[in-house]
């Protein structure tokens, strides 16, 4: 028998959200400093996916200057591997202050995206495989839990709870406890009025 807190007792909405797709993100690729304005780069790359610490698997990619290719195996449940190549388009706009910021041209809707998905067995952005994030469906109490989560994060120190972080400021210490609180209360009423209704 599950009691309150086991199991997904409050959630309803079960849809995949972009944080659980594999994901090519662009501003990743810039920072790593694969995607050039002028010239390109042509050589082998590997992005690789996990899930906590495990492997969840990985794909090489190719870059030049107009494109990236990706080159990676997909299988559909049951049936055999399968090589997949995908070219994906980019492009460039110019920012206010000087220099400019690289997009993917999304394979499916052709609109300007920073972040592809890989949810089936092409990477195309979210809106076009539907895929929402998690702050989008995440119910009241699912919001009020990450929040007092954050702060427990930001003010505790790790593996020792209600002890103050190293270095954090008596008075900001003070005040995020306060919310953090706050929240508890918050996350109590919630709950006794969800028992109530059952």
């Amino acid at each position: 028998m599950g009691g309150i807190g086991s199991g997904n007792w409050y959630r309803c909405n079960k849809k995949t959200t972009v944080e659980q797709s594999k994901r090519i993100d662009i501003r990743y690729l810039n920072r790593t400093g694969v995607l050039y304005d002028d010239v390109g780069y042509s050589g082998k790359r590997v992005l690789h996916w996990s899930i906590g610490d495990e492997p969840a698997g990985h794909i090489d990619y190719y870059v030049y200057p107009s494109h990236i290719l990706l080159r990676y195996r997909f299988r559909q449940y049951g049936e055999e591997w399968e090589p997949v190549e995908q070219k994906i388009s980019l492009t460039q706009t110019e920012c206010h202050f000087g220099g400019s910021r690289q997009w993917f041209l999304c394979p499916c809707c052709h609109n300007r995206v920073a972040i592809l998905c890989g949810e089936g067995k092409y990477f195309f952005c979210r809106k076009c495989y539907d895929l929402s994030y998690s702050s989008q469906i995440e119910s009241d109490i699912d919001r009020l839990i990450r929040k007092k989560e954050k702060i427990g994060n930001k003010i505790f120190k790790d593996g020792e709870p209600w002890q103050r972080k190293k270095g954090l400021h008596k008075s900001t210490f003070k005040r995020e406890l306060e919310k953090y609180w706050r929240l508890e209360d918050q996350i109590d009423v919630y709950i006794e009025n969800y028992l109530s209704m059952t």
